[in-house]
């Protein structure tokens, strides 16, 4: 096989350009059959992945399918312009949402197909667009990156809008990579990236913002531009790539269909937007004890409907009304407004954290997340790294060099640069509202893995003449990068099992939203221990790990406590623990809740009822839910089981189960403008 050096060549099929400028020196051909292969491969395994998570016929539909998508769909079919101009449905999710599914008949099982086949054209565009930017090998790690990732592929053949959201998204970032990295500027990509952006508007209007803001700044420096008439290197090059005509006309003609439903829902039912949702995103987001997260991870339940039923009846409790889109919106702004500033900067920080790494709750509910999205984080870093150690060297006259498409560094940096812009901006856009997996992974990941593999492919990436270094220096660069290698392998691993074990979530006990009194200190009984001696005043001694303090519960009326009667419950406890030894304090982080008597679980999940402690000897008040397993069902006993060594001591001082009065609360905001206070500032009773 005669071996060459092809720099700058590229072979192209139509499809898949390979560049060849930064790999080891092999002929064009092989690398062309190596990529079809290693893309054939991970296309058949990510049927395969489909194929398993594909819905058997008799299987329940997820609830937005059944309650929400397919009926709209129907009414679409049997009646497309009564329902587009009459139906307050019409309005509920994103057009896309039921006319996707009206599309495929309202079918369910062809509609899962068709979101199959979505996916395996975005796996495809996923490879296009990170060989554009990185080279073969970011085009393969990308690929691979999104066949395997932890959690993406199982929503896939589902009837949800995600499948949709991600073609659009992936067709628009192809195309503007396609778009910037040429150099004649094709229009058919800006067309195609107008597409992409109406696809994803009109699915999961999540980028509505950043397109408003793209729009207003590209017109805004164009008209800057000409009218000061500035013809420098920079203002020409922002004319050639982005401040120009057609850049302007694909914007425009990317916001013509959703704004045509903005005007439609303006006109026929008053709501100046795409769809509804975004009230109760915001319910959720800022929800105190909820945490702004999935409910079900804090064990709590879904009540976006009954705050609105309960302040205006007429709604029937559907949080996707209009009305009850105002009214969970404005009781979200004044749970916010009366909050302090600390607690909130704290709040947000930890949402903010939540979809930049993944929550807590999720380590042990999915633990591939936190390490997947910490070695999407660390190739990041150490690519920018090495593009700032590279701009060093060019100003020493050293050409800044970069994988893939070679002479486009520049634009590429740009492209990077803007990805790497856009996940932060919808991070923090996302900041004040529900957060869960499926968001997480649909909005961020596309982008974040395109950034990681690229970052990859930039960090190890051979140098120029690599071939007539001398042996000694290569033999250095290979071990440095093989200690690279070892790291982005390993360190996720390692973060993610100091996490799992240092990292404790709960929510604030003296922040936890409007509540009343369901028991306290009087329907409860002395506590009464095992592998626990008292040492008078509430004081025990755990005298083996583990050690378990049991208190009686009276409820004369179990009623009143079922959970058709209340719907979120939360238990604060109160006490001390003080560790027999400085040393052993790590060892006593935990105890474990457990309640005789209780309520069946109410959901698939609940998560474990863990108080992450603080032995530090002063008194502290936990908080956790009170629902599921943990209501309970009449008279019975709450035991607190301590995993910490013998002899440490813990003091007690009291705890109660409290209801959320949340509803209730927003009944007096909307109707007697009294302000929802929050805090609950005294210690349990």
């Amino acid at each position: 096989m005669k071996i060459a050096r092809y720099k700058g060549k590229s072979f192209k099929d139509g499809v898949t350009t390979i560049y060849t400028s930064d790999l080891i020196s092999m002929p064009r051909i092989f690398w062309f059959y190596f990529s079809v292969v290693c893309l054939v491969l991970l296309l058949s395994k990510a049927t395969r992945q489909l194929i398993r998570f594909f819905p058997s016929p008799d299987a329940p539909l997820n609830n937005d399918a059944y309650w929400t998508y397919l009926p709209n769909a129907r009414a679409l079919l049997d009646h497309p312009w009564e329902f587009l101009t009459e139906d307050p449905a019409s309005y509920y999710v994103a057009p896309l949402g039921y006319i996707w599914p009206a599309l495929w008949g309202a079918d369910p099982a062809l509609i899962q197909l068709a979101n199959c086949f979505l996916f395996l054209t975005c796996i495809l565009m996923m490879w296009r667009t990170a060989s554009q930017l990185g080279g073969i090998w970011a085009g393969i790690l990308a690929t691979a990156l999104i066949v395997f990732h932890p959690d993406l592929t199982r929503h896939i053949p589902l009837v949800l809008t995600e499948s949709i959201y991600l073609f659009g998204l992936m067709l628009l970032t192809m195309s503007v990579v396609e778009y910037a990295l040429n150099e004649s500027k094709p229009r058919a990509a800006l067309r195609w990236a107008a597409l992409g952006l109406t696809v994803t508007l009109l699915s999961r209007p999540v980028l509505q913002i950043f397109a408003l803001a793209a729009l207003v700044a590209g017109l805004a420096s164009w008209t800057a531009l000409s009218w000061l008439r500035v013809n420098t290197s920079f203002a020409h090059a922002a004319r050639a790539i982005f401040l120009n005509r057609p850049v302007v006309v694909a914007f425009i003609a990317a916001l013509v269909l959703p704004a045509a439903v903005v005007l439609k829902n303006g006109l026929c039912f008053g709501l100046w937007g795409i769809g509804t949702g975004s009230g109760s995103g915001l319910y959720y987001g800022v929800s105190p004890f909820k945490m702004g997260l999935e409910p079900v991870f804090s064990g709590f339940n879904y009540d976006a409907g009954v705050t609105p039923l309960t302040v205006a009846p007429e709604t029937k409790g559907n949080p996707l009304a209009l009305q009850s889109e105002r009214i969970n919106t404005r009781v979200a702004f004044d749970i916010v407004k009366n909050t302090s500033f600390l607690d909130n900067t704290s709040f947000f920080a930890q949402k903010l954290k939540a979809w930049l790494f993944y929550s807590t709750p999720e380590m042990r509910m999915s633990r591939n997340l936190r390490g997947f999205r910490t070695f999407e984080w660390l190739a990041i870093g150490l690519a920018a790294l090495t593009i700032l150690i590279s701009s060093k060297r060019r100003a020493l006259n050293r050409r800044l060099r970069l994988p893939g498409r070679p002479g486009m560094e520049r634009q590429k940096i740009v492209v990077l640069g803007l990805l790497l812009l856009g996940v932060l901006g919808m991070s923090l856009q996302l900041t004040p509202v529900l957060y869960n997996t499926r968001y997480n992974t649909f909005f961020l990941e596309p982008w974040m893995i395109l950034l990681a593999s690229v970052g990859t492919a930039i960090v190890l990436q051979l140098p120029e003449k690599f071939r007539h270094l001398p042996v000694a220096r290569r033999l250095v660069w290979l071990a440095g990068k093989a200690l690279i290698v070892l790291m982005l392998a390993g360190m996720p691993s390692v973060l993610h099992r100091y996490s799992l074990h240092h990292e404790s979530w709960g929510m604030d006990p003296y922040r936890p939203g409007p509540v009343a009194v369901l028991l306290d200190r009087s329907s409860m009984g002395p506590i009464h221990a095992a592998s626990a001696s008292s040492l008078g005043s509430d004081r025990w001694r755990l005298e083996s790990a583990p050690a378990t303090l049991t208190l009686p519960l009276q409820v004369v009326i179990a009623d009143t406590l079922a959970p058709i009667q209340v719907m979120d419950g939360i238990w604060r406890l109160r006490f001390a623990v003080s560790s027999p030894e400085d040393g052993a304090i790590n060892a006593c982080r935990k105890a474990t809740l457990a309640l005789t008597n209780a309520h069946p679980k109410q959901t698939r999940y609940e998560p474990l009822p863990t108080l992450y402690l603080k032995p530090d000897s002063a008194m502290h008040t936990y908080a956790i839910d009170g629902n599921g397993e943990m209501r309970p069902a009449g008279s019975g006993a709450l035991s607190i089981t301590f995993h910490c060594p013998p002899g440490t001591i813990v003091t007690w001082a009291g705890a109660e189960l409290l209801k959320s009065t949340l509803p209730e609360a927003a009944h007096a905001l909307i109707h007697q403008n009294r302000a929802i206070d929050p805090y609950l500032r005294r210690d349990p009773r």
